[in-house]
């Protein structure tokens, strides 16, 4: 709203700038930058073995002493025949 007197415009100028710097801009974030990065958490996945049971696994990376690059790790929880939920 612009104010009717001349001598303020400076300061109403500056107020209206202010509110429009008060107002919350929302944009939403490119799908990319919201993934989490992989590697964290394991996740537990299914696979099929050549006979065609199914088991639950998961991966994860583990340090190699005395070297740079990490190393990935398999563990297999159980086959899904067995496993009680």
């Amino acid at each position: 709203m612009p104010c009717q007197a001349a001598t303020c415009s400076c300061i109403c100028l500056a107020f209206e700038s202010l509110e429009l710097a008060a107002r919350p801009y929302y944009q939403a974030a490119p799908q990319a930058q919201r993934a989490r990065r992989k590697g964290q958490n394991p996740k537990v996945r299914i696979g099929e073995r050549a006979d065609g049971k199914k088991y639950y696994f998961f991966q994860y990376w583990i340090d190699v002493p005395g070297q740079e690059e990490r190393r990935r790790q398999t563990e297999v929880i159980g086959l899904v025949s067995q496993m009680v939920g």
